[in-house]
């Protein structure tokens, strides 16, 4: 049997954020944390498997942390109540 993979969170509604943990948990997933600003995305070691990202954290856009999470080949999604 496996270790679970690592899931990153980085979303700045604490409610949200709880929901995903135990959604994630309940799949089976093991929660590597739980980040609601951009800069302290970006100073987080990469210790995780894939990241879910809110688009828009504390006034500030996730993009730049994407674009880390890209460059280094982990993969994302981005999960957002913003339409189009």
């Amino acid at each position: 049997m496996s270790a679970p993979r690592r899931v990153l969170i980085v979303e700045d509604e604490i409610v949200v954020a709880l929901f995903m943990e135990d959604v994630l948990a309940e799949l089976g997933y093991e929660v590597a944390g739980v980040v609601c600003h951009v800069d302290e995305a970006l100073a987080r070691p990469l210790d995780f498997a894939v990241a879910v990202l809110d688009v828009h954290l504390n006034g500030k856009e996730v993009f730049p942390f994407a674009d880390r999470l890209a460059e280094r080949g982990l993969p994302f999604v981005f999960a957002t109540g913003y339409g189009a």
